[in-house]
């Protein structure tokens, strides 16, 4: 997590869980895949961030913090290169999130005080993905795969309120076991 004119950020290594439904509508003639999933994971930030949010060139801090479990419907189109045991592949994608059960706090943080500002977090945000991987085909219609990409995400709507400067830059590692159905 990171405010749009901040350097400095905040990590959150966190599990979650993922679920996907592959279509592969030319199968015979590309090697193009569409996917659409659905995404649950808990997570918490906690920082101080300096920013130039009034746009002045002075430099205020603000400490934040979030705690929020999101839903994200991940859609992606997916090119695997060659058709062999083992697949690499690429992928990008469009990522509607929802939040569930958001907790925050923003404080401008000004001569060691923390004074409350408004703002709040938006239930929905939008996100983009890209991604590189590798599939292991083991038998008909069943593989193994191990993918990473990154997403970036922001909030729907801007009220000039502090978490409107929010964006989440989110590296996602999956690991997982696929069969056709």
């Amino acid at each position: 997590m990171c405010l749009k004119t901040s350097k400095s950020s905040q990590y959150n290594l966190r599990p979650g869980l993922t679920a996907q439904l592959r279509f592969e509508p030319l199968k015979s003639k590309t090697n193009w895949i569409f996917l659409i999933g659905l995404s649950y994971s808990a997570n918490d930030f906690h920082g101080y961030f300096e920013n130039d949010l009034n746009g002045f060139g002075v430099i205020d801090t603000m400490n934040l913090s979030e705690k929020y479990s999101i839903l994200r419907v991940p859609l992606s189109v997916q090119y695997e290169f060659g058709s062999k045991k083992v697949q690499p592949f690429l992928s990008l994608g469009f990522t509607p999130s929802l939040y569930l059960g958001a907790e925050y706090a923003a404080f401008n943080h000004i001569n060691e005080v923390n004074v409350p500002e408004r703002g709040r977090i938006k239930k929905f945000q939008f996100g983009f993905s890209g991604g590189l991987g590798i599939k292991y085909n083991m038998k008909t219609s069943k593989y193994l795969f191990l993918k990473a990409h990154y997403e970036y995400r922001i909030p729907s709507v801007n009220q000039d309120h502090v978490y409107d400067w929010i964006r989440h830059k989110t590296m996602i590692v999956n690991f997982g076991y696929a069969f056709s159905l």
